[in-house]
Formats: C-alpha cells, sequence, structure tokens
C-alpha cells in the first residue's frame, strides 16, 4: 500500500542516523542526496512527525521522535536480515541418511566428523539403524538412504567391485589362560561355545558352517547367535566361550594380553561401501573419505595384527 513504510526508507534514516550527514548517507547507499532527502521526508509523512531538526549548513540532528523511531527501525532491519539469513541457510542445508554399525561408526566414521563439517557445514548427519545388506541396497536406489557402510559375509550375496573396499579378518578370541589349556590338549576346542555377535538367520547360519569348515572345525554344539559385538567380547574375556570377531575389533586387547587368539584361520568378511544414485556432492565427498579411511586401515591376518 502507498502508505506503508518500506525496509529502504528506514534503512537510508537509519544510515543518515548513524552517519550524521545526508551527504555521506548518500554515498554508503550509493543513491543521490536528493533521494536521501525524499525517502526521509516520505518516512516523516508516513510518521507524521519530524525526525531531524535541519537547518541550513549544519549537521541534521535526531529530535526525540527522531531517537525512538531509529531504535525501532534498527531493530525491524536486524529481524528482517536474521530472517533472510536463516532462510538461506535453511534452502542449503541437506539431509544425509547413513546406515552404519556401531563398530563402523565409532571406529572410522567419528573420527572423520570435523573434517567432513569443514567442507560442507551445510550437511545434517543423520544415522540410520543398521539394516541387512540386501535391504539397505533397496533403500539406497528407493533414494531412502544415501549411504551404507557394513562388514558382511563373503558368499550368498552380489558384490559389484565398486561397492567393496577390503576383506576383514576374523578370528576365534579368547582369554590367554583358555587358549593355553587350548593349546596343552587340557581342554577341547571345539567343546567350547562358540558365541557369534549377529543375529541368527538363514544366511548367517550358511555362514558360520561355512567359515568352520573352511578351518576345519567341527564343534560340538551350534553356535549361538547374540547380535551384540560388545556382548560375545563380555563373554569371552570373562572365560565363557570362544568369540567370533573382527580382529580390528580386539586389537588393543590382543596387544595388551587381555584377550587371545586362537590358530584356525577363517575366512575373511568383506567390508562394503555404496551410495544412492545420483548422489549429492558432499555424500559423494563422504564417501571418497569413508573410503580412503577404510583402505588405510593395515591389513590383518587371523594369525596376527
Amino acid at each position: 500500500m502507498s502508505d506503508d513504510i518500506t525496509l529502504g526508507q528506514l534503512r537510508t534514516f537509519v544510515c543518515a542516523a548513524k552517519l550524521g550527514s545526508f551527504v555521506r548517507a548518500a554515498g554508503s547507499l550509493g543513491i543521490s542526496q536528493p533521494a536521501v532527502s525524499d525517502q526521509i521526508s516520505t518516512l516523516e509523512g508516513r510518521l507524521h512527525d519530524r525526525l531531524f531538526q535541519r537547518r541550513k549548513g549544519t549537521t541534521p540532528v535526531l529530535t526525540p521522535r527522531g531517537m525512538a523511531v531509529l531504535r525501532e527501525a534498527e531493530a525491524i532491519l536486524e529481524a528482517n536480515d536474521r530472517m533472510l539469513r536463516n532462510l538461506a541457510e535453511g534452502t542449503q542445508r541437506e539431509t544425509i541418511r547413513i546406515a552404519i554399525g556401531p563398530h563402523l561408526r565409532d571406529r572410522y566414521f567419528n573420527p572423520l566428523i570435523g573434517e567432513i563439517y569443514r567442507h560442507y557445514p551445510q550437511a545434517d548427519i543423520e544415522l540410520r539403524p543398521m539394516q541387512t545388506y540386501d535391504d539397505a541396497l533397496r533403500l539406497l536406489d528407493k533414494g531412502d538412504l544415501d549411504i551404507l557402510v557394513s562388514t558382511i559375509f563373503a558368499t550368498g550375496h552380489t558384490i559389484s567391485g565398486q561397492d567393496k573396499v577390503c576383506d576383514v579378518a576374523v578370528g576365534l578370541i579368547t582369554t590367554p589362560d583358555l587358549a593355553d589349556r587350548i593349546a596343552s590338549g587340557e581342554v577341547a576346542l571345539e567343546e567350547q561355545d562358540l558365541l557369534a555377535p549377529f543375529g541368527q538367520s538363514p544366511r548367517s547360519t550358511r555362514w558360520m558352517s561355512h567359515s568352520l569348515k573352511e578351518a576345519g572345525l567341527n564343534f560340538a554344539r551350534p553356535p549361538r547367535f547374540l547380535n551384540n559385538g560388545e556382548m560375545v567380547q563380555r563373554i569371552a574375556s570373562e572365560g565363557l566361550g570362544l568369540a567370533y570377531l573382527m580382529i580390528e575389533s580386539v586389537e588393543k586387547e590382543l596387544a595388551e594380553g587381555t584377550l587371545a587368539m586362537l590358530e584356525p584361520k577363517l575366512p575373511p568378511l568383506t567390508r562394503v561401501l555404496a551410495i544412492a544414485p545420483e548422489s549429492s556432492e558432499a555424500v559423494k565427498f563422504i564417501e571418497d573419505t569413508m573410503r580412503e579411511a577404510l583402505s588405510r586401515a593395515p591389513a590383518r591376518t587371523a594369525t596376527g595384527i
């Protein structure tokens, strides 16, 4: 409406009030001095009051009403600028949905978060519960997931060369005392409980059967699937069974001698990293950064670290 006060009028008034000169305000705003005068005169007409005392040859001085309007005008302009900043930031933000298990998250992803945010501060990372590999691939294809990082069984999956990162060594982990007793023949390895850190399913059962057959092992009792790596490690650390674990997940304990690894060599697991089709630059950056971190992990075998 023609009687409305505009942001341009307020901005010109504030600039003139702060600089104490219509001429300097014109230079700062990139407009003519008559344009500054017209804007302020129009604003005074809207408010039905004088904002400046003007005398020829002297610096314009704010009236009491002008000082009050200055405070209000600054608040309005600040609120406008803040709203525009928030709107700009909101349009640039990107939510990146990542499916990754606790071990990979803590060991590989968390140390990279600073580098990721330095390059893409607008990215919002949303960690999703770990899906099965096949389910996660379907979510990627549907656009419901952006990145998948997982360690999976090496057989029973169709894995593209692009998705595979590396093999991951696994071993049978127990206490040094139980390892010594097995080595001496005091107790039989295959009479111990075997603890697996993943959920029981036809695929996991087949993989365990394949792994044990490859290692020439025939346990007296079926494996116990506990679907929790920390729980499996805790039970094994108390000498209550043999834990089937990735060697990298217990390398500290193995180095310190609080856990020991048995001799049979097991087939490795496979580490995969996949992203959704037509991914953003931020997603591709995270993929490249994670792939480099995973690839830098020292190669380990089931006979040592």
